[in-house]
């Protein structure tokens, strides 16, 4: 993570969503969760808490573009 710490990182997270940026704010939330689910594990409180606001960003993502929900399509083949 190019942040020197988890929570400067969630904090941009935060200020992204808040202002609407949720292109911004998910990869930085699913930064942040990564790195809890290194340290302090699993099933720490802190961990549950990034894995909560993550899914929020995404149901927040959802409720503005529902087609975002959708899988997104394979680039095709270049192969011959």
């Amino acid at each position: 993570m190019a942040f020197s710490s988890v929570g400067r990182c969630r904090a941009l997270a935060y200020a992204y969503q808040a202002a609407g940026d949720l292109r911004r704010a998910i990869p930085l939330l699913n930064a942040v969760l990564a790195q809890r689910e290194q340290a302090p594990g699993d099933t720490h409180p802190s961990t549950l808490n990034s894995r909560n606001n993550l899914a929020s960003a995404r149901r927040a993502v959802q409720a503005i573009q529902p087609s975002a929900t959708k899988a997104v399509p394979q680039a095709p083949s270049t192969a011959d």
